[in-house]
């Protein structure tokens, strides 16, 4: 009918056009019809409203929705991914549900590679890391032989210090800082030198996020001082002084942060004000702004304390 003729694909149409009539013609627009008939009214709707406003952030998140569903016709996650992060580069969501839908669908492991050390660079995001350094875990070290494991180990280890490097300072760190020491703790010790490597390295982690103002600072701390004391009281008196003092200057700053940032919702799509969709904009908008601005202020605030996170907020600006 003519309803179904309007969503026919445009090549269907030009095909139709050109006086081809033949079985094979035939077969194939009876593939894109059924292929019409799987997308669901939400998606064809969503798809037209995206065409209008490509700032319709309600029309965007009703796509990806009816892809994952599978309502899209032949129109494949990958495909809505790389739509919409070219309205939304900075969507860690989508990002992460790219990347590892690249790899369930097993692309080359150079394409994953890529796409996660671009994305990673234009979107500073903790859950986006995280996604990166499972990944690289499974290419690393979790299948390196016995003669090539340090390297592979050593590998690893240089990304998790460019995901802190990154997203370090972010309150919600908390994850990176802990699956880092989990990962330095699991080394195997085979060689005189194996628990000195580990011991610098576990020290290194530990006063790094014990200075910092992250979820779950009080129990990083107490760790430290057990992992320490454990090692020598005498090396601990000697140590933990300097340390107790960041570790309480990061408590002070540690309450006001939560406060702020826990108002956030890091995933939600930024929207143009002169947009038409705007007049649609519901109370939880304007009120993330408001909370935005605080945030924003506050961190400006900090200067160059080395507390300020303000390195990990453009992750929400989708």
């Amino acid at each position: 009918d003519e309803d179904e003729e309007e969503i026919i694909p445009e090549m269907y149409q030009q095909m139709n056009s050109s006086g081809s009539g033949n079985n094979s013609n035939k077969q194939y627009k009876s593939e894109i019809i059924e292929k019409v008939n799987e997308q669901s009214m939400m998606y064809v709707e969503a798809r037209q409203a995206i065409e209008v406003d490509p700032w319709d952030t309600h029309a965007w998140n009703n796509m990806m929705n009816e892809v994952k569903s599978n309502k899209s016709g032949s129109f494949t996650v990958i495909e809505a991914c790389e739509m919409f992060l070219l309205q939304y580069p900075k969507s860690a969501t989508v990002w992460i549900l790219y990347c590892e839908t690249l790899i369930s669908t097993k692309k080359e492991q150079s394409v994953i590679e890529e796409n996660y050390k671009k994305c990673v660079k234009q979107c500073r995001s903790v859950a986006l890391w995280c996604s990166y350094l499972t990944y690289m875990k499974t290419i690393t070290i979790d299948i390196a032989l016995r003669e090539n494991f340090q390297l592979e180990k050593k590998k690893l280890e240089n990304y998790y210090d460019l995901a802190l490097e990154s997203v370090g300072l972010v309150i919600d760190s908390t994850v990176l800082y802990r699956n880092y020491i989990n990962f330095v703790k699991s080394w195997p010790e085979t060689n005189a030198q194996d628990p000195g490597m580990k011991l610098a390295a576990l020290r290194r982690v530990y006063q790094k996020c014990i200075s910092i103002a992250v979820d779950g600072l009080d129990e990083f701390y107490r760790e430290y001082v057990a992992l320490e004391k454990a090692i020598s009281e005498h090396l601990a008196e000697q140590l933990l002084p300097e340390l107790t003092e960041k570790y309480t200057e990061a408590k002070l700053i540690y309450k006001e942060r939560k406060r702020l940032y826990g108002a956030l919702n890091v995933n939600m799509l930024a929207r143009n004000c002169h947009s038409a969709s705007w007049g649609n904009r519901d109370v939880g908008e304007l009120e993330q702004l408001g909370h935005w601005t605080r945030y924003i202020r506050y961190e400006m605030s900090m200067g160059s304390s080395s507390n300020s996170s303000s390195t990990g907020s453009d992750s929400a600006t989708g």
